[in-house]
């Protein structure tokens, strides 16, 4: 997947392609946040059908991410932590469905977010025991 990522006036744009020149492509606007040093990024899709939503609007997703030399490590945030702490009142939010079919839906504010984001168990949201959990990006040239 190649994946180009712009910076807006209102935030950034990331757009994910098909390498193979199929014209498939997946296309999200974001913001990226830093809280007590540790960088993320929210994004949204610019479609709302994206992701299954239909007609109904998607929120963001959140992702954690380092520099690691030439490469960028991210991690998606875990929907059975993320579950966890609504369903234990430490975020704002419902949780749908059970076991592997869990959807969680954070309704916390942004800063709400970044207090349960700077907590041990928000970090913890993150830290997949898994090496192919890590998303590892790598700069292509044309």
């Amino acid at each position: 997947m190649l994946i180009a990522i712009e910076a807006k006036d209102d935030g950034i744009s990331l757009v994910m392609r098909d390498p193979t020149g199929s014209g498939e492509q997946l296309a999200f606007t974001g913001r990226t946040a830093e809280v007590n040093g540790v960088r993320y990024i929210s994004l949204t899709p610019a479609d709302s059908k994206l992701l299954g939503g239909g007609d109904v609007k998607i929120g963001y997703l959140i992702f954690r991410y380092e520099a690691a030399g030439e490469t960028y490590k991210v991690w998606a945030l875990d929907t059975a932590a993320v579950a966890k702490a609504i369903e234990s009142g430490k975020l704002k939010g419902t949780v749908t469905g059970s076991g592997t079919d869990t959807t969680p839906k954070v309704s916390a504010s942004a800063d709400e977010v970044a207090a349960f984001l700077s907590t041990d168990e928000g970090q913890a949201a993150f830290k997949n025991t898994e090496p192919s959990d890590v998303l590892i990006l790598t700069r292509a040239t044309p």
